[in-house]
């Protein structure tokens, strides 16, 4: 480095330095001061809690979402049993024994296990199974995309259930459990079903939510007068 090119560096560092020093050295103005958090009221926390359980799940919503977790499992976790053919009898894990529990003491077709039953059980493994995530999550996050899907799904899964009854009352009638049938089915119609009046309207949650949020609007402006007075 030549003498030249270690003035010039020096030159540029004093500069620099004469460019920052007003950043550094400049009081804080009132402007520029971080404004201070006034520490909450009761009311006004009590708002706070309005305006969050607006953004909780309704009842319905909360029943739809559970309900879509335990088919869920069911689907990915036990139809495949049935569809890749277990012997249920011989099986040793507890999903298993619970399978022949099931199918020994109040539904023997699942033991029979016939070629369009594992059709069936595929298609709920492989396609209800993944739907039910899917619904748990647009749910959960609001998502309006969901309807369409949802309906298409609704009206699959209710043909299938349908199907399966007819089934079972028509075929498996002597020697079936066919009260224990119903009952164990019988959320698999009445879900969709519920599902179908939940999305029927063309923006299923944001109709809900806007509504939920004007009543907390509505609270807290309450709650606003009420320190004002």
């Amino acid at each position: 480095m030549t003498a030249d090119d270690l003035d010039g560096f020096l030159t540029y560092v004093r500069r620099l330095a004469a460019a920052l020093s007003p950043l550094r050295y400049r009081p804080l103005t009132r402007a520029s001061q971080p404004e201070r958090r006034r520490p909450m009221t009761g009311t006004a926390r009590a708002a706070g809690r309005a305006e969050a359980g607006a953004a909780r799940l309704p009842a319905v919503d909360r029943v739809l979402v559970a309900c879509f977790a335990v088919f869920a499992f069911t689907s990915i976790c036990m139809e495949p049993y049935i569809t890749f053919g277990v012997d249920l009898a011989r099986a040793t894990d507890p999903l298993g024994r619970a399978w022949y529990f099931y199918a020994r003491n109040w539904d023997p077709l699942f033991l029979d296990q016939p070629a369009y039953m594992r059709v069936m059980t595929g298609i709920d493994e492989w396609v209800y199974g993944p739907m039910y995530l899917v619904l748990i999550y647009a749910f959960v996050r609001r998502r309006d995309w969901i309807r369409l899907p949802g309906l298409l799904y609704c009206g699959a899964i209710i043909y299938s259930t349908l199907v399966y009854f007819l089934t079972e009352f028509l075929t498996e009638g002597h020697r079936a459990n066919l009260t224990m049938v119903t009952l164990v089915n019988v959320p698999y119609t009445i879900v969709p079903c519920l599902l179908v009046w939940r999305l029927w309207r063309p923006s299923p949650f944001a109709a809900r939510d806007r509504r939920a949020y004007g009543a907390a609007e509505m609270d807290r402006s309450l709650v606003e007068r009420g320190e004002h007075r």
